[in-house]
């Protein structure tokens, strides 16, 4: 469980660190705004190596903070007090690299910066997302996600799917698929062809042949992209 704490102290020169009892780290100095870290020592799952940035040895938690915080790429960290071990990560995910997994101690640290403005955080899938039920056209709701810093959603997969099925319950809502080119291929906004596709019955049907867009109801179906709908916001992290 992730723990936080308001800060009200204000520290006019010099550089801090504060670590409450209950899980949040604050750190800042006199030439930069204050940055909330959020701790979580639960049981932490395996992560592919791959997104590990770097280990550092003999390493405080004020060392790991200012390295993370003067790292773009660095989204959360990893600390080992006994150890005084520091390993930065580039993905949010809650999990240790791969050749740490099973090794007691370790406390995870993260800004969850990202899911401000009524996002919620989707740890599995690494990603927020927020639902609005408000019906607008294809374009509208791309404007609107897009206001957020986000994007349509990208249904990737299966457990991506079992999200979004439970997040708008059965409700017509706009992703972020469109038909494309002569061929009509299905693409996501990023680019990428759809490869995980979930048509309901007889669709798509591409009704007068202009039903370039999606809708989203337990299933997909074809629409007009001037269609009325709501809309869910993905923000990929």
């Amino acid at each position: 469980m992730f723990l936080s704490l308001q800060m009200t102290r204000t520290i006019h020169f010099g550089t801090f660190v504060i670590l409450s009892m209950a899980g949040t780290l604050v750190f800042g100095n006199q030439m930069e705004s204050c940055s909330t870290w959020y701790s979580d020592n639960d049981t932490l799952n395996n992560l592919d190596a791959s997104v590990s940035l770097w280990e550092r040895n003999n390493q405080t938690i004020n060392d790991c903070v200012i390295r993370c915080d003067r790292a773009p790429s660095c989204r959360s960290f990893f600390h080992h007090p006994t150890n005084e071990t520091c390993l930065a990560s580039s993905s949010y995910k809650r999990g240790l690299p791969t050749d740490k997994a099973g090794q007691q101690g370790w406390v995870y640290y993260t800004k969850k910066q990202y899911c401000d403005n009524g996002y919620t955080f989707n740890q599995s899938l690494d990603l927020c997302y927020k639902f609005y039920r408000a019906n607008q056209t294809f374009n509208n709701a791309m404007m609107l996600c897009e206001a957020d810093g986000a994007k349509l959603a990208i249904i990737k997969d299966e457990a991506t799917f079992r999200l979004m099925n439970q997040v708008t319950s059965g409700a017509v809502t706009f992703i972020g698929l469109r038909a494309m080119g002569v061929n009509r291929e299905w693409t996501w906004w990023n680019g990428q062809l759809a490869s995980y596709m979930a048509w309901n019955f007889n669709q798509p049907d591409n009704w007068n042949g202009l039903e370039n867009c999606v809708i989203f109801y337990t299933q997909y179906a074809d629409v007009y992209c001037t269609s009325l709908g709501y809309f869910i916001c993905q923000k990929f992290v």
